[in-house]
């Protein structure tokens, strides 16, 4: 062999050395190394508080250990674990009810190489708790003016958020009061009618978002 093809033969090996090409130890780290989401699992619901996600991270060799696990939401950087066991806890407080994300878990080792999870997808716990109204003005079994406008106003409350109040006299809706905070007061204008000693059932019936939906009831007395 002549310099030229030896000189050749030596920087060809490495620079493939270099890369990681030549590496038995950087073919098997590559090869081998696993992370898996173990917690929460497919298919889970998850309530809407702080929810601790679990990897288990496998090096490809016992020359590459893992230095790293990155945990993905949605495919968006939720925190990295540099230490075993790896965890994180994930704040769902203020996801929407009923939605579905998406987890995976992304391993790191001390050759650079990294391997990825198959994806989780769990659903945010559903809202099934109805929001509580309540009429506050006019009083129950307190007297109104008729042939006047009336004030009707009722509060309400719900663990996620009120849609909207619906208020009824005797059953027939007069007002549909909307806003958009957790709680709130709700107003509606009632026009009385001119009969004496007539007794009448208000009823506000709230909403969420979801459906979820209460009624509160009172009468009053138009003289």
């Amino acid at each position: 062999m002549n310099l030229k093809k030896y000189l050749l033969t030596i920087f060809l090996f490495t620079l493939f050395f270099a890369l990681g090409f030549a590496s038995p130890r950087s073919l098997e780290a590559l090869e081998n190394l696993s992370v898996t989401v173990t917690s929460p699992v497919d298919g889970e619901v998850v309530p809407r508080n702080f929810v601790t996600v679990t990897a288990e991270a496998t090096p490809g060799s016992t020359l590459a250990p893992i230095t790293a696990v990155d945990f993905l939401v949605n495919d968006q950087l939720l925190a990295t674990d540099t230490e075993y066991p790896y965890e994180v806890d994930w704040n769902t407080i203020m996801l929407v009810p009923g939605t579905y994300q998406t987890l995976k878990a992304v391993a790191h080792d001390s050759e650079s190489a990294t391997a990825i999870s198959q994806q989780v997808t769990v659903q945010i716990q559903p809202d099934t708790q109805a929001p509580v109204v309540a009429i506050y003005m006019p009083e129950n079994n307190s007297i109104v003016p008729r042939d006047s406008l009336v004030l009707i106003r009722a509060r309400a409350i719900d663990n996620y958020q009120v849609r909207n109040v619906v208020f009824f006299v005797d059953g027939a809706k007069i007002c549909n009061e909307t806003d958009d905070n957790p709680f709130t007061y709700y107003s509606c204008l009632w026009v009385t009618p001119k009969k004496k000693n007539v007794v009448y059932t208000l009823t506000a019936r709230a909403y969420d978002p979801f459906g979820n939906f209460s009624t509160y009831s009172i009468q009053v007395t138009a003289r």
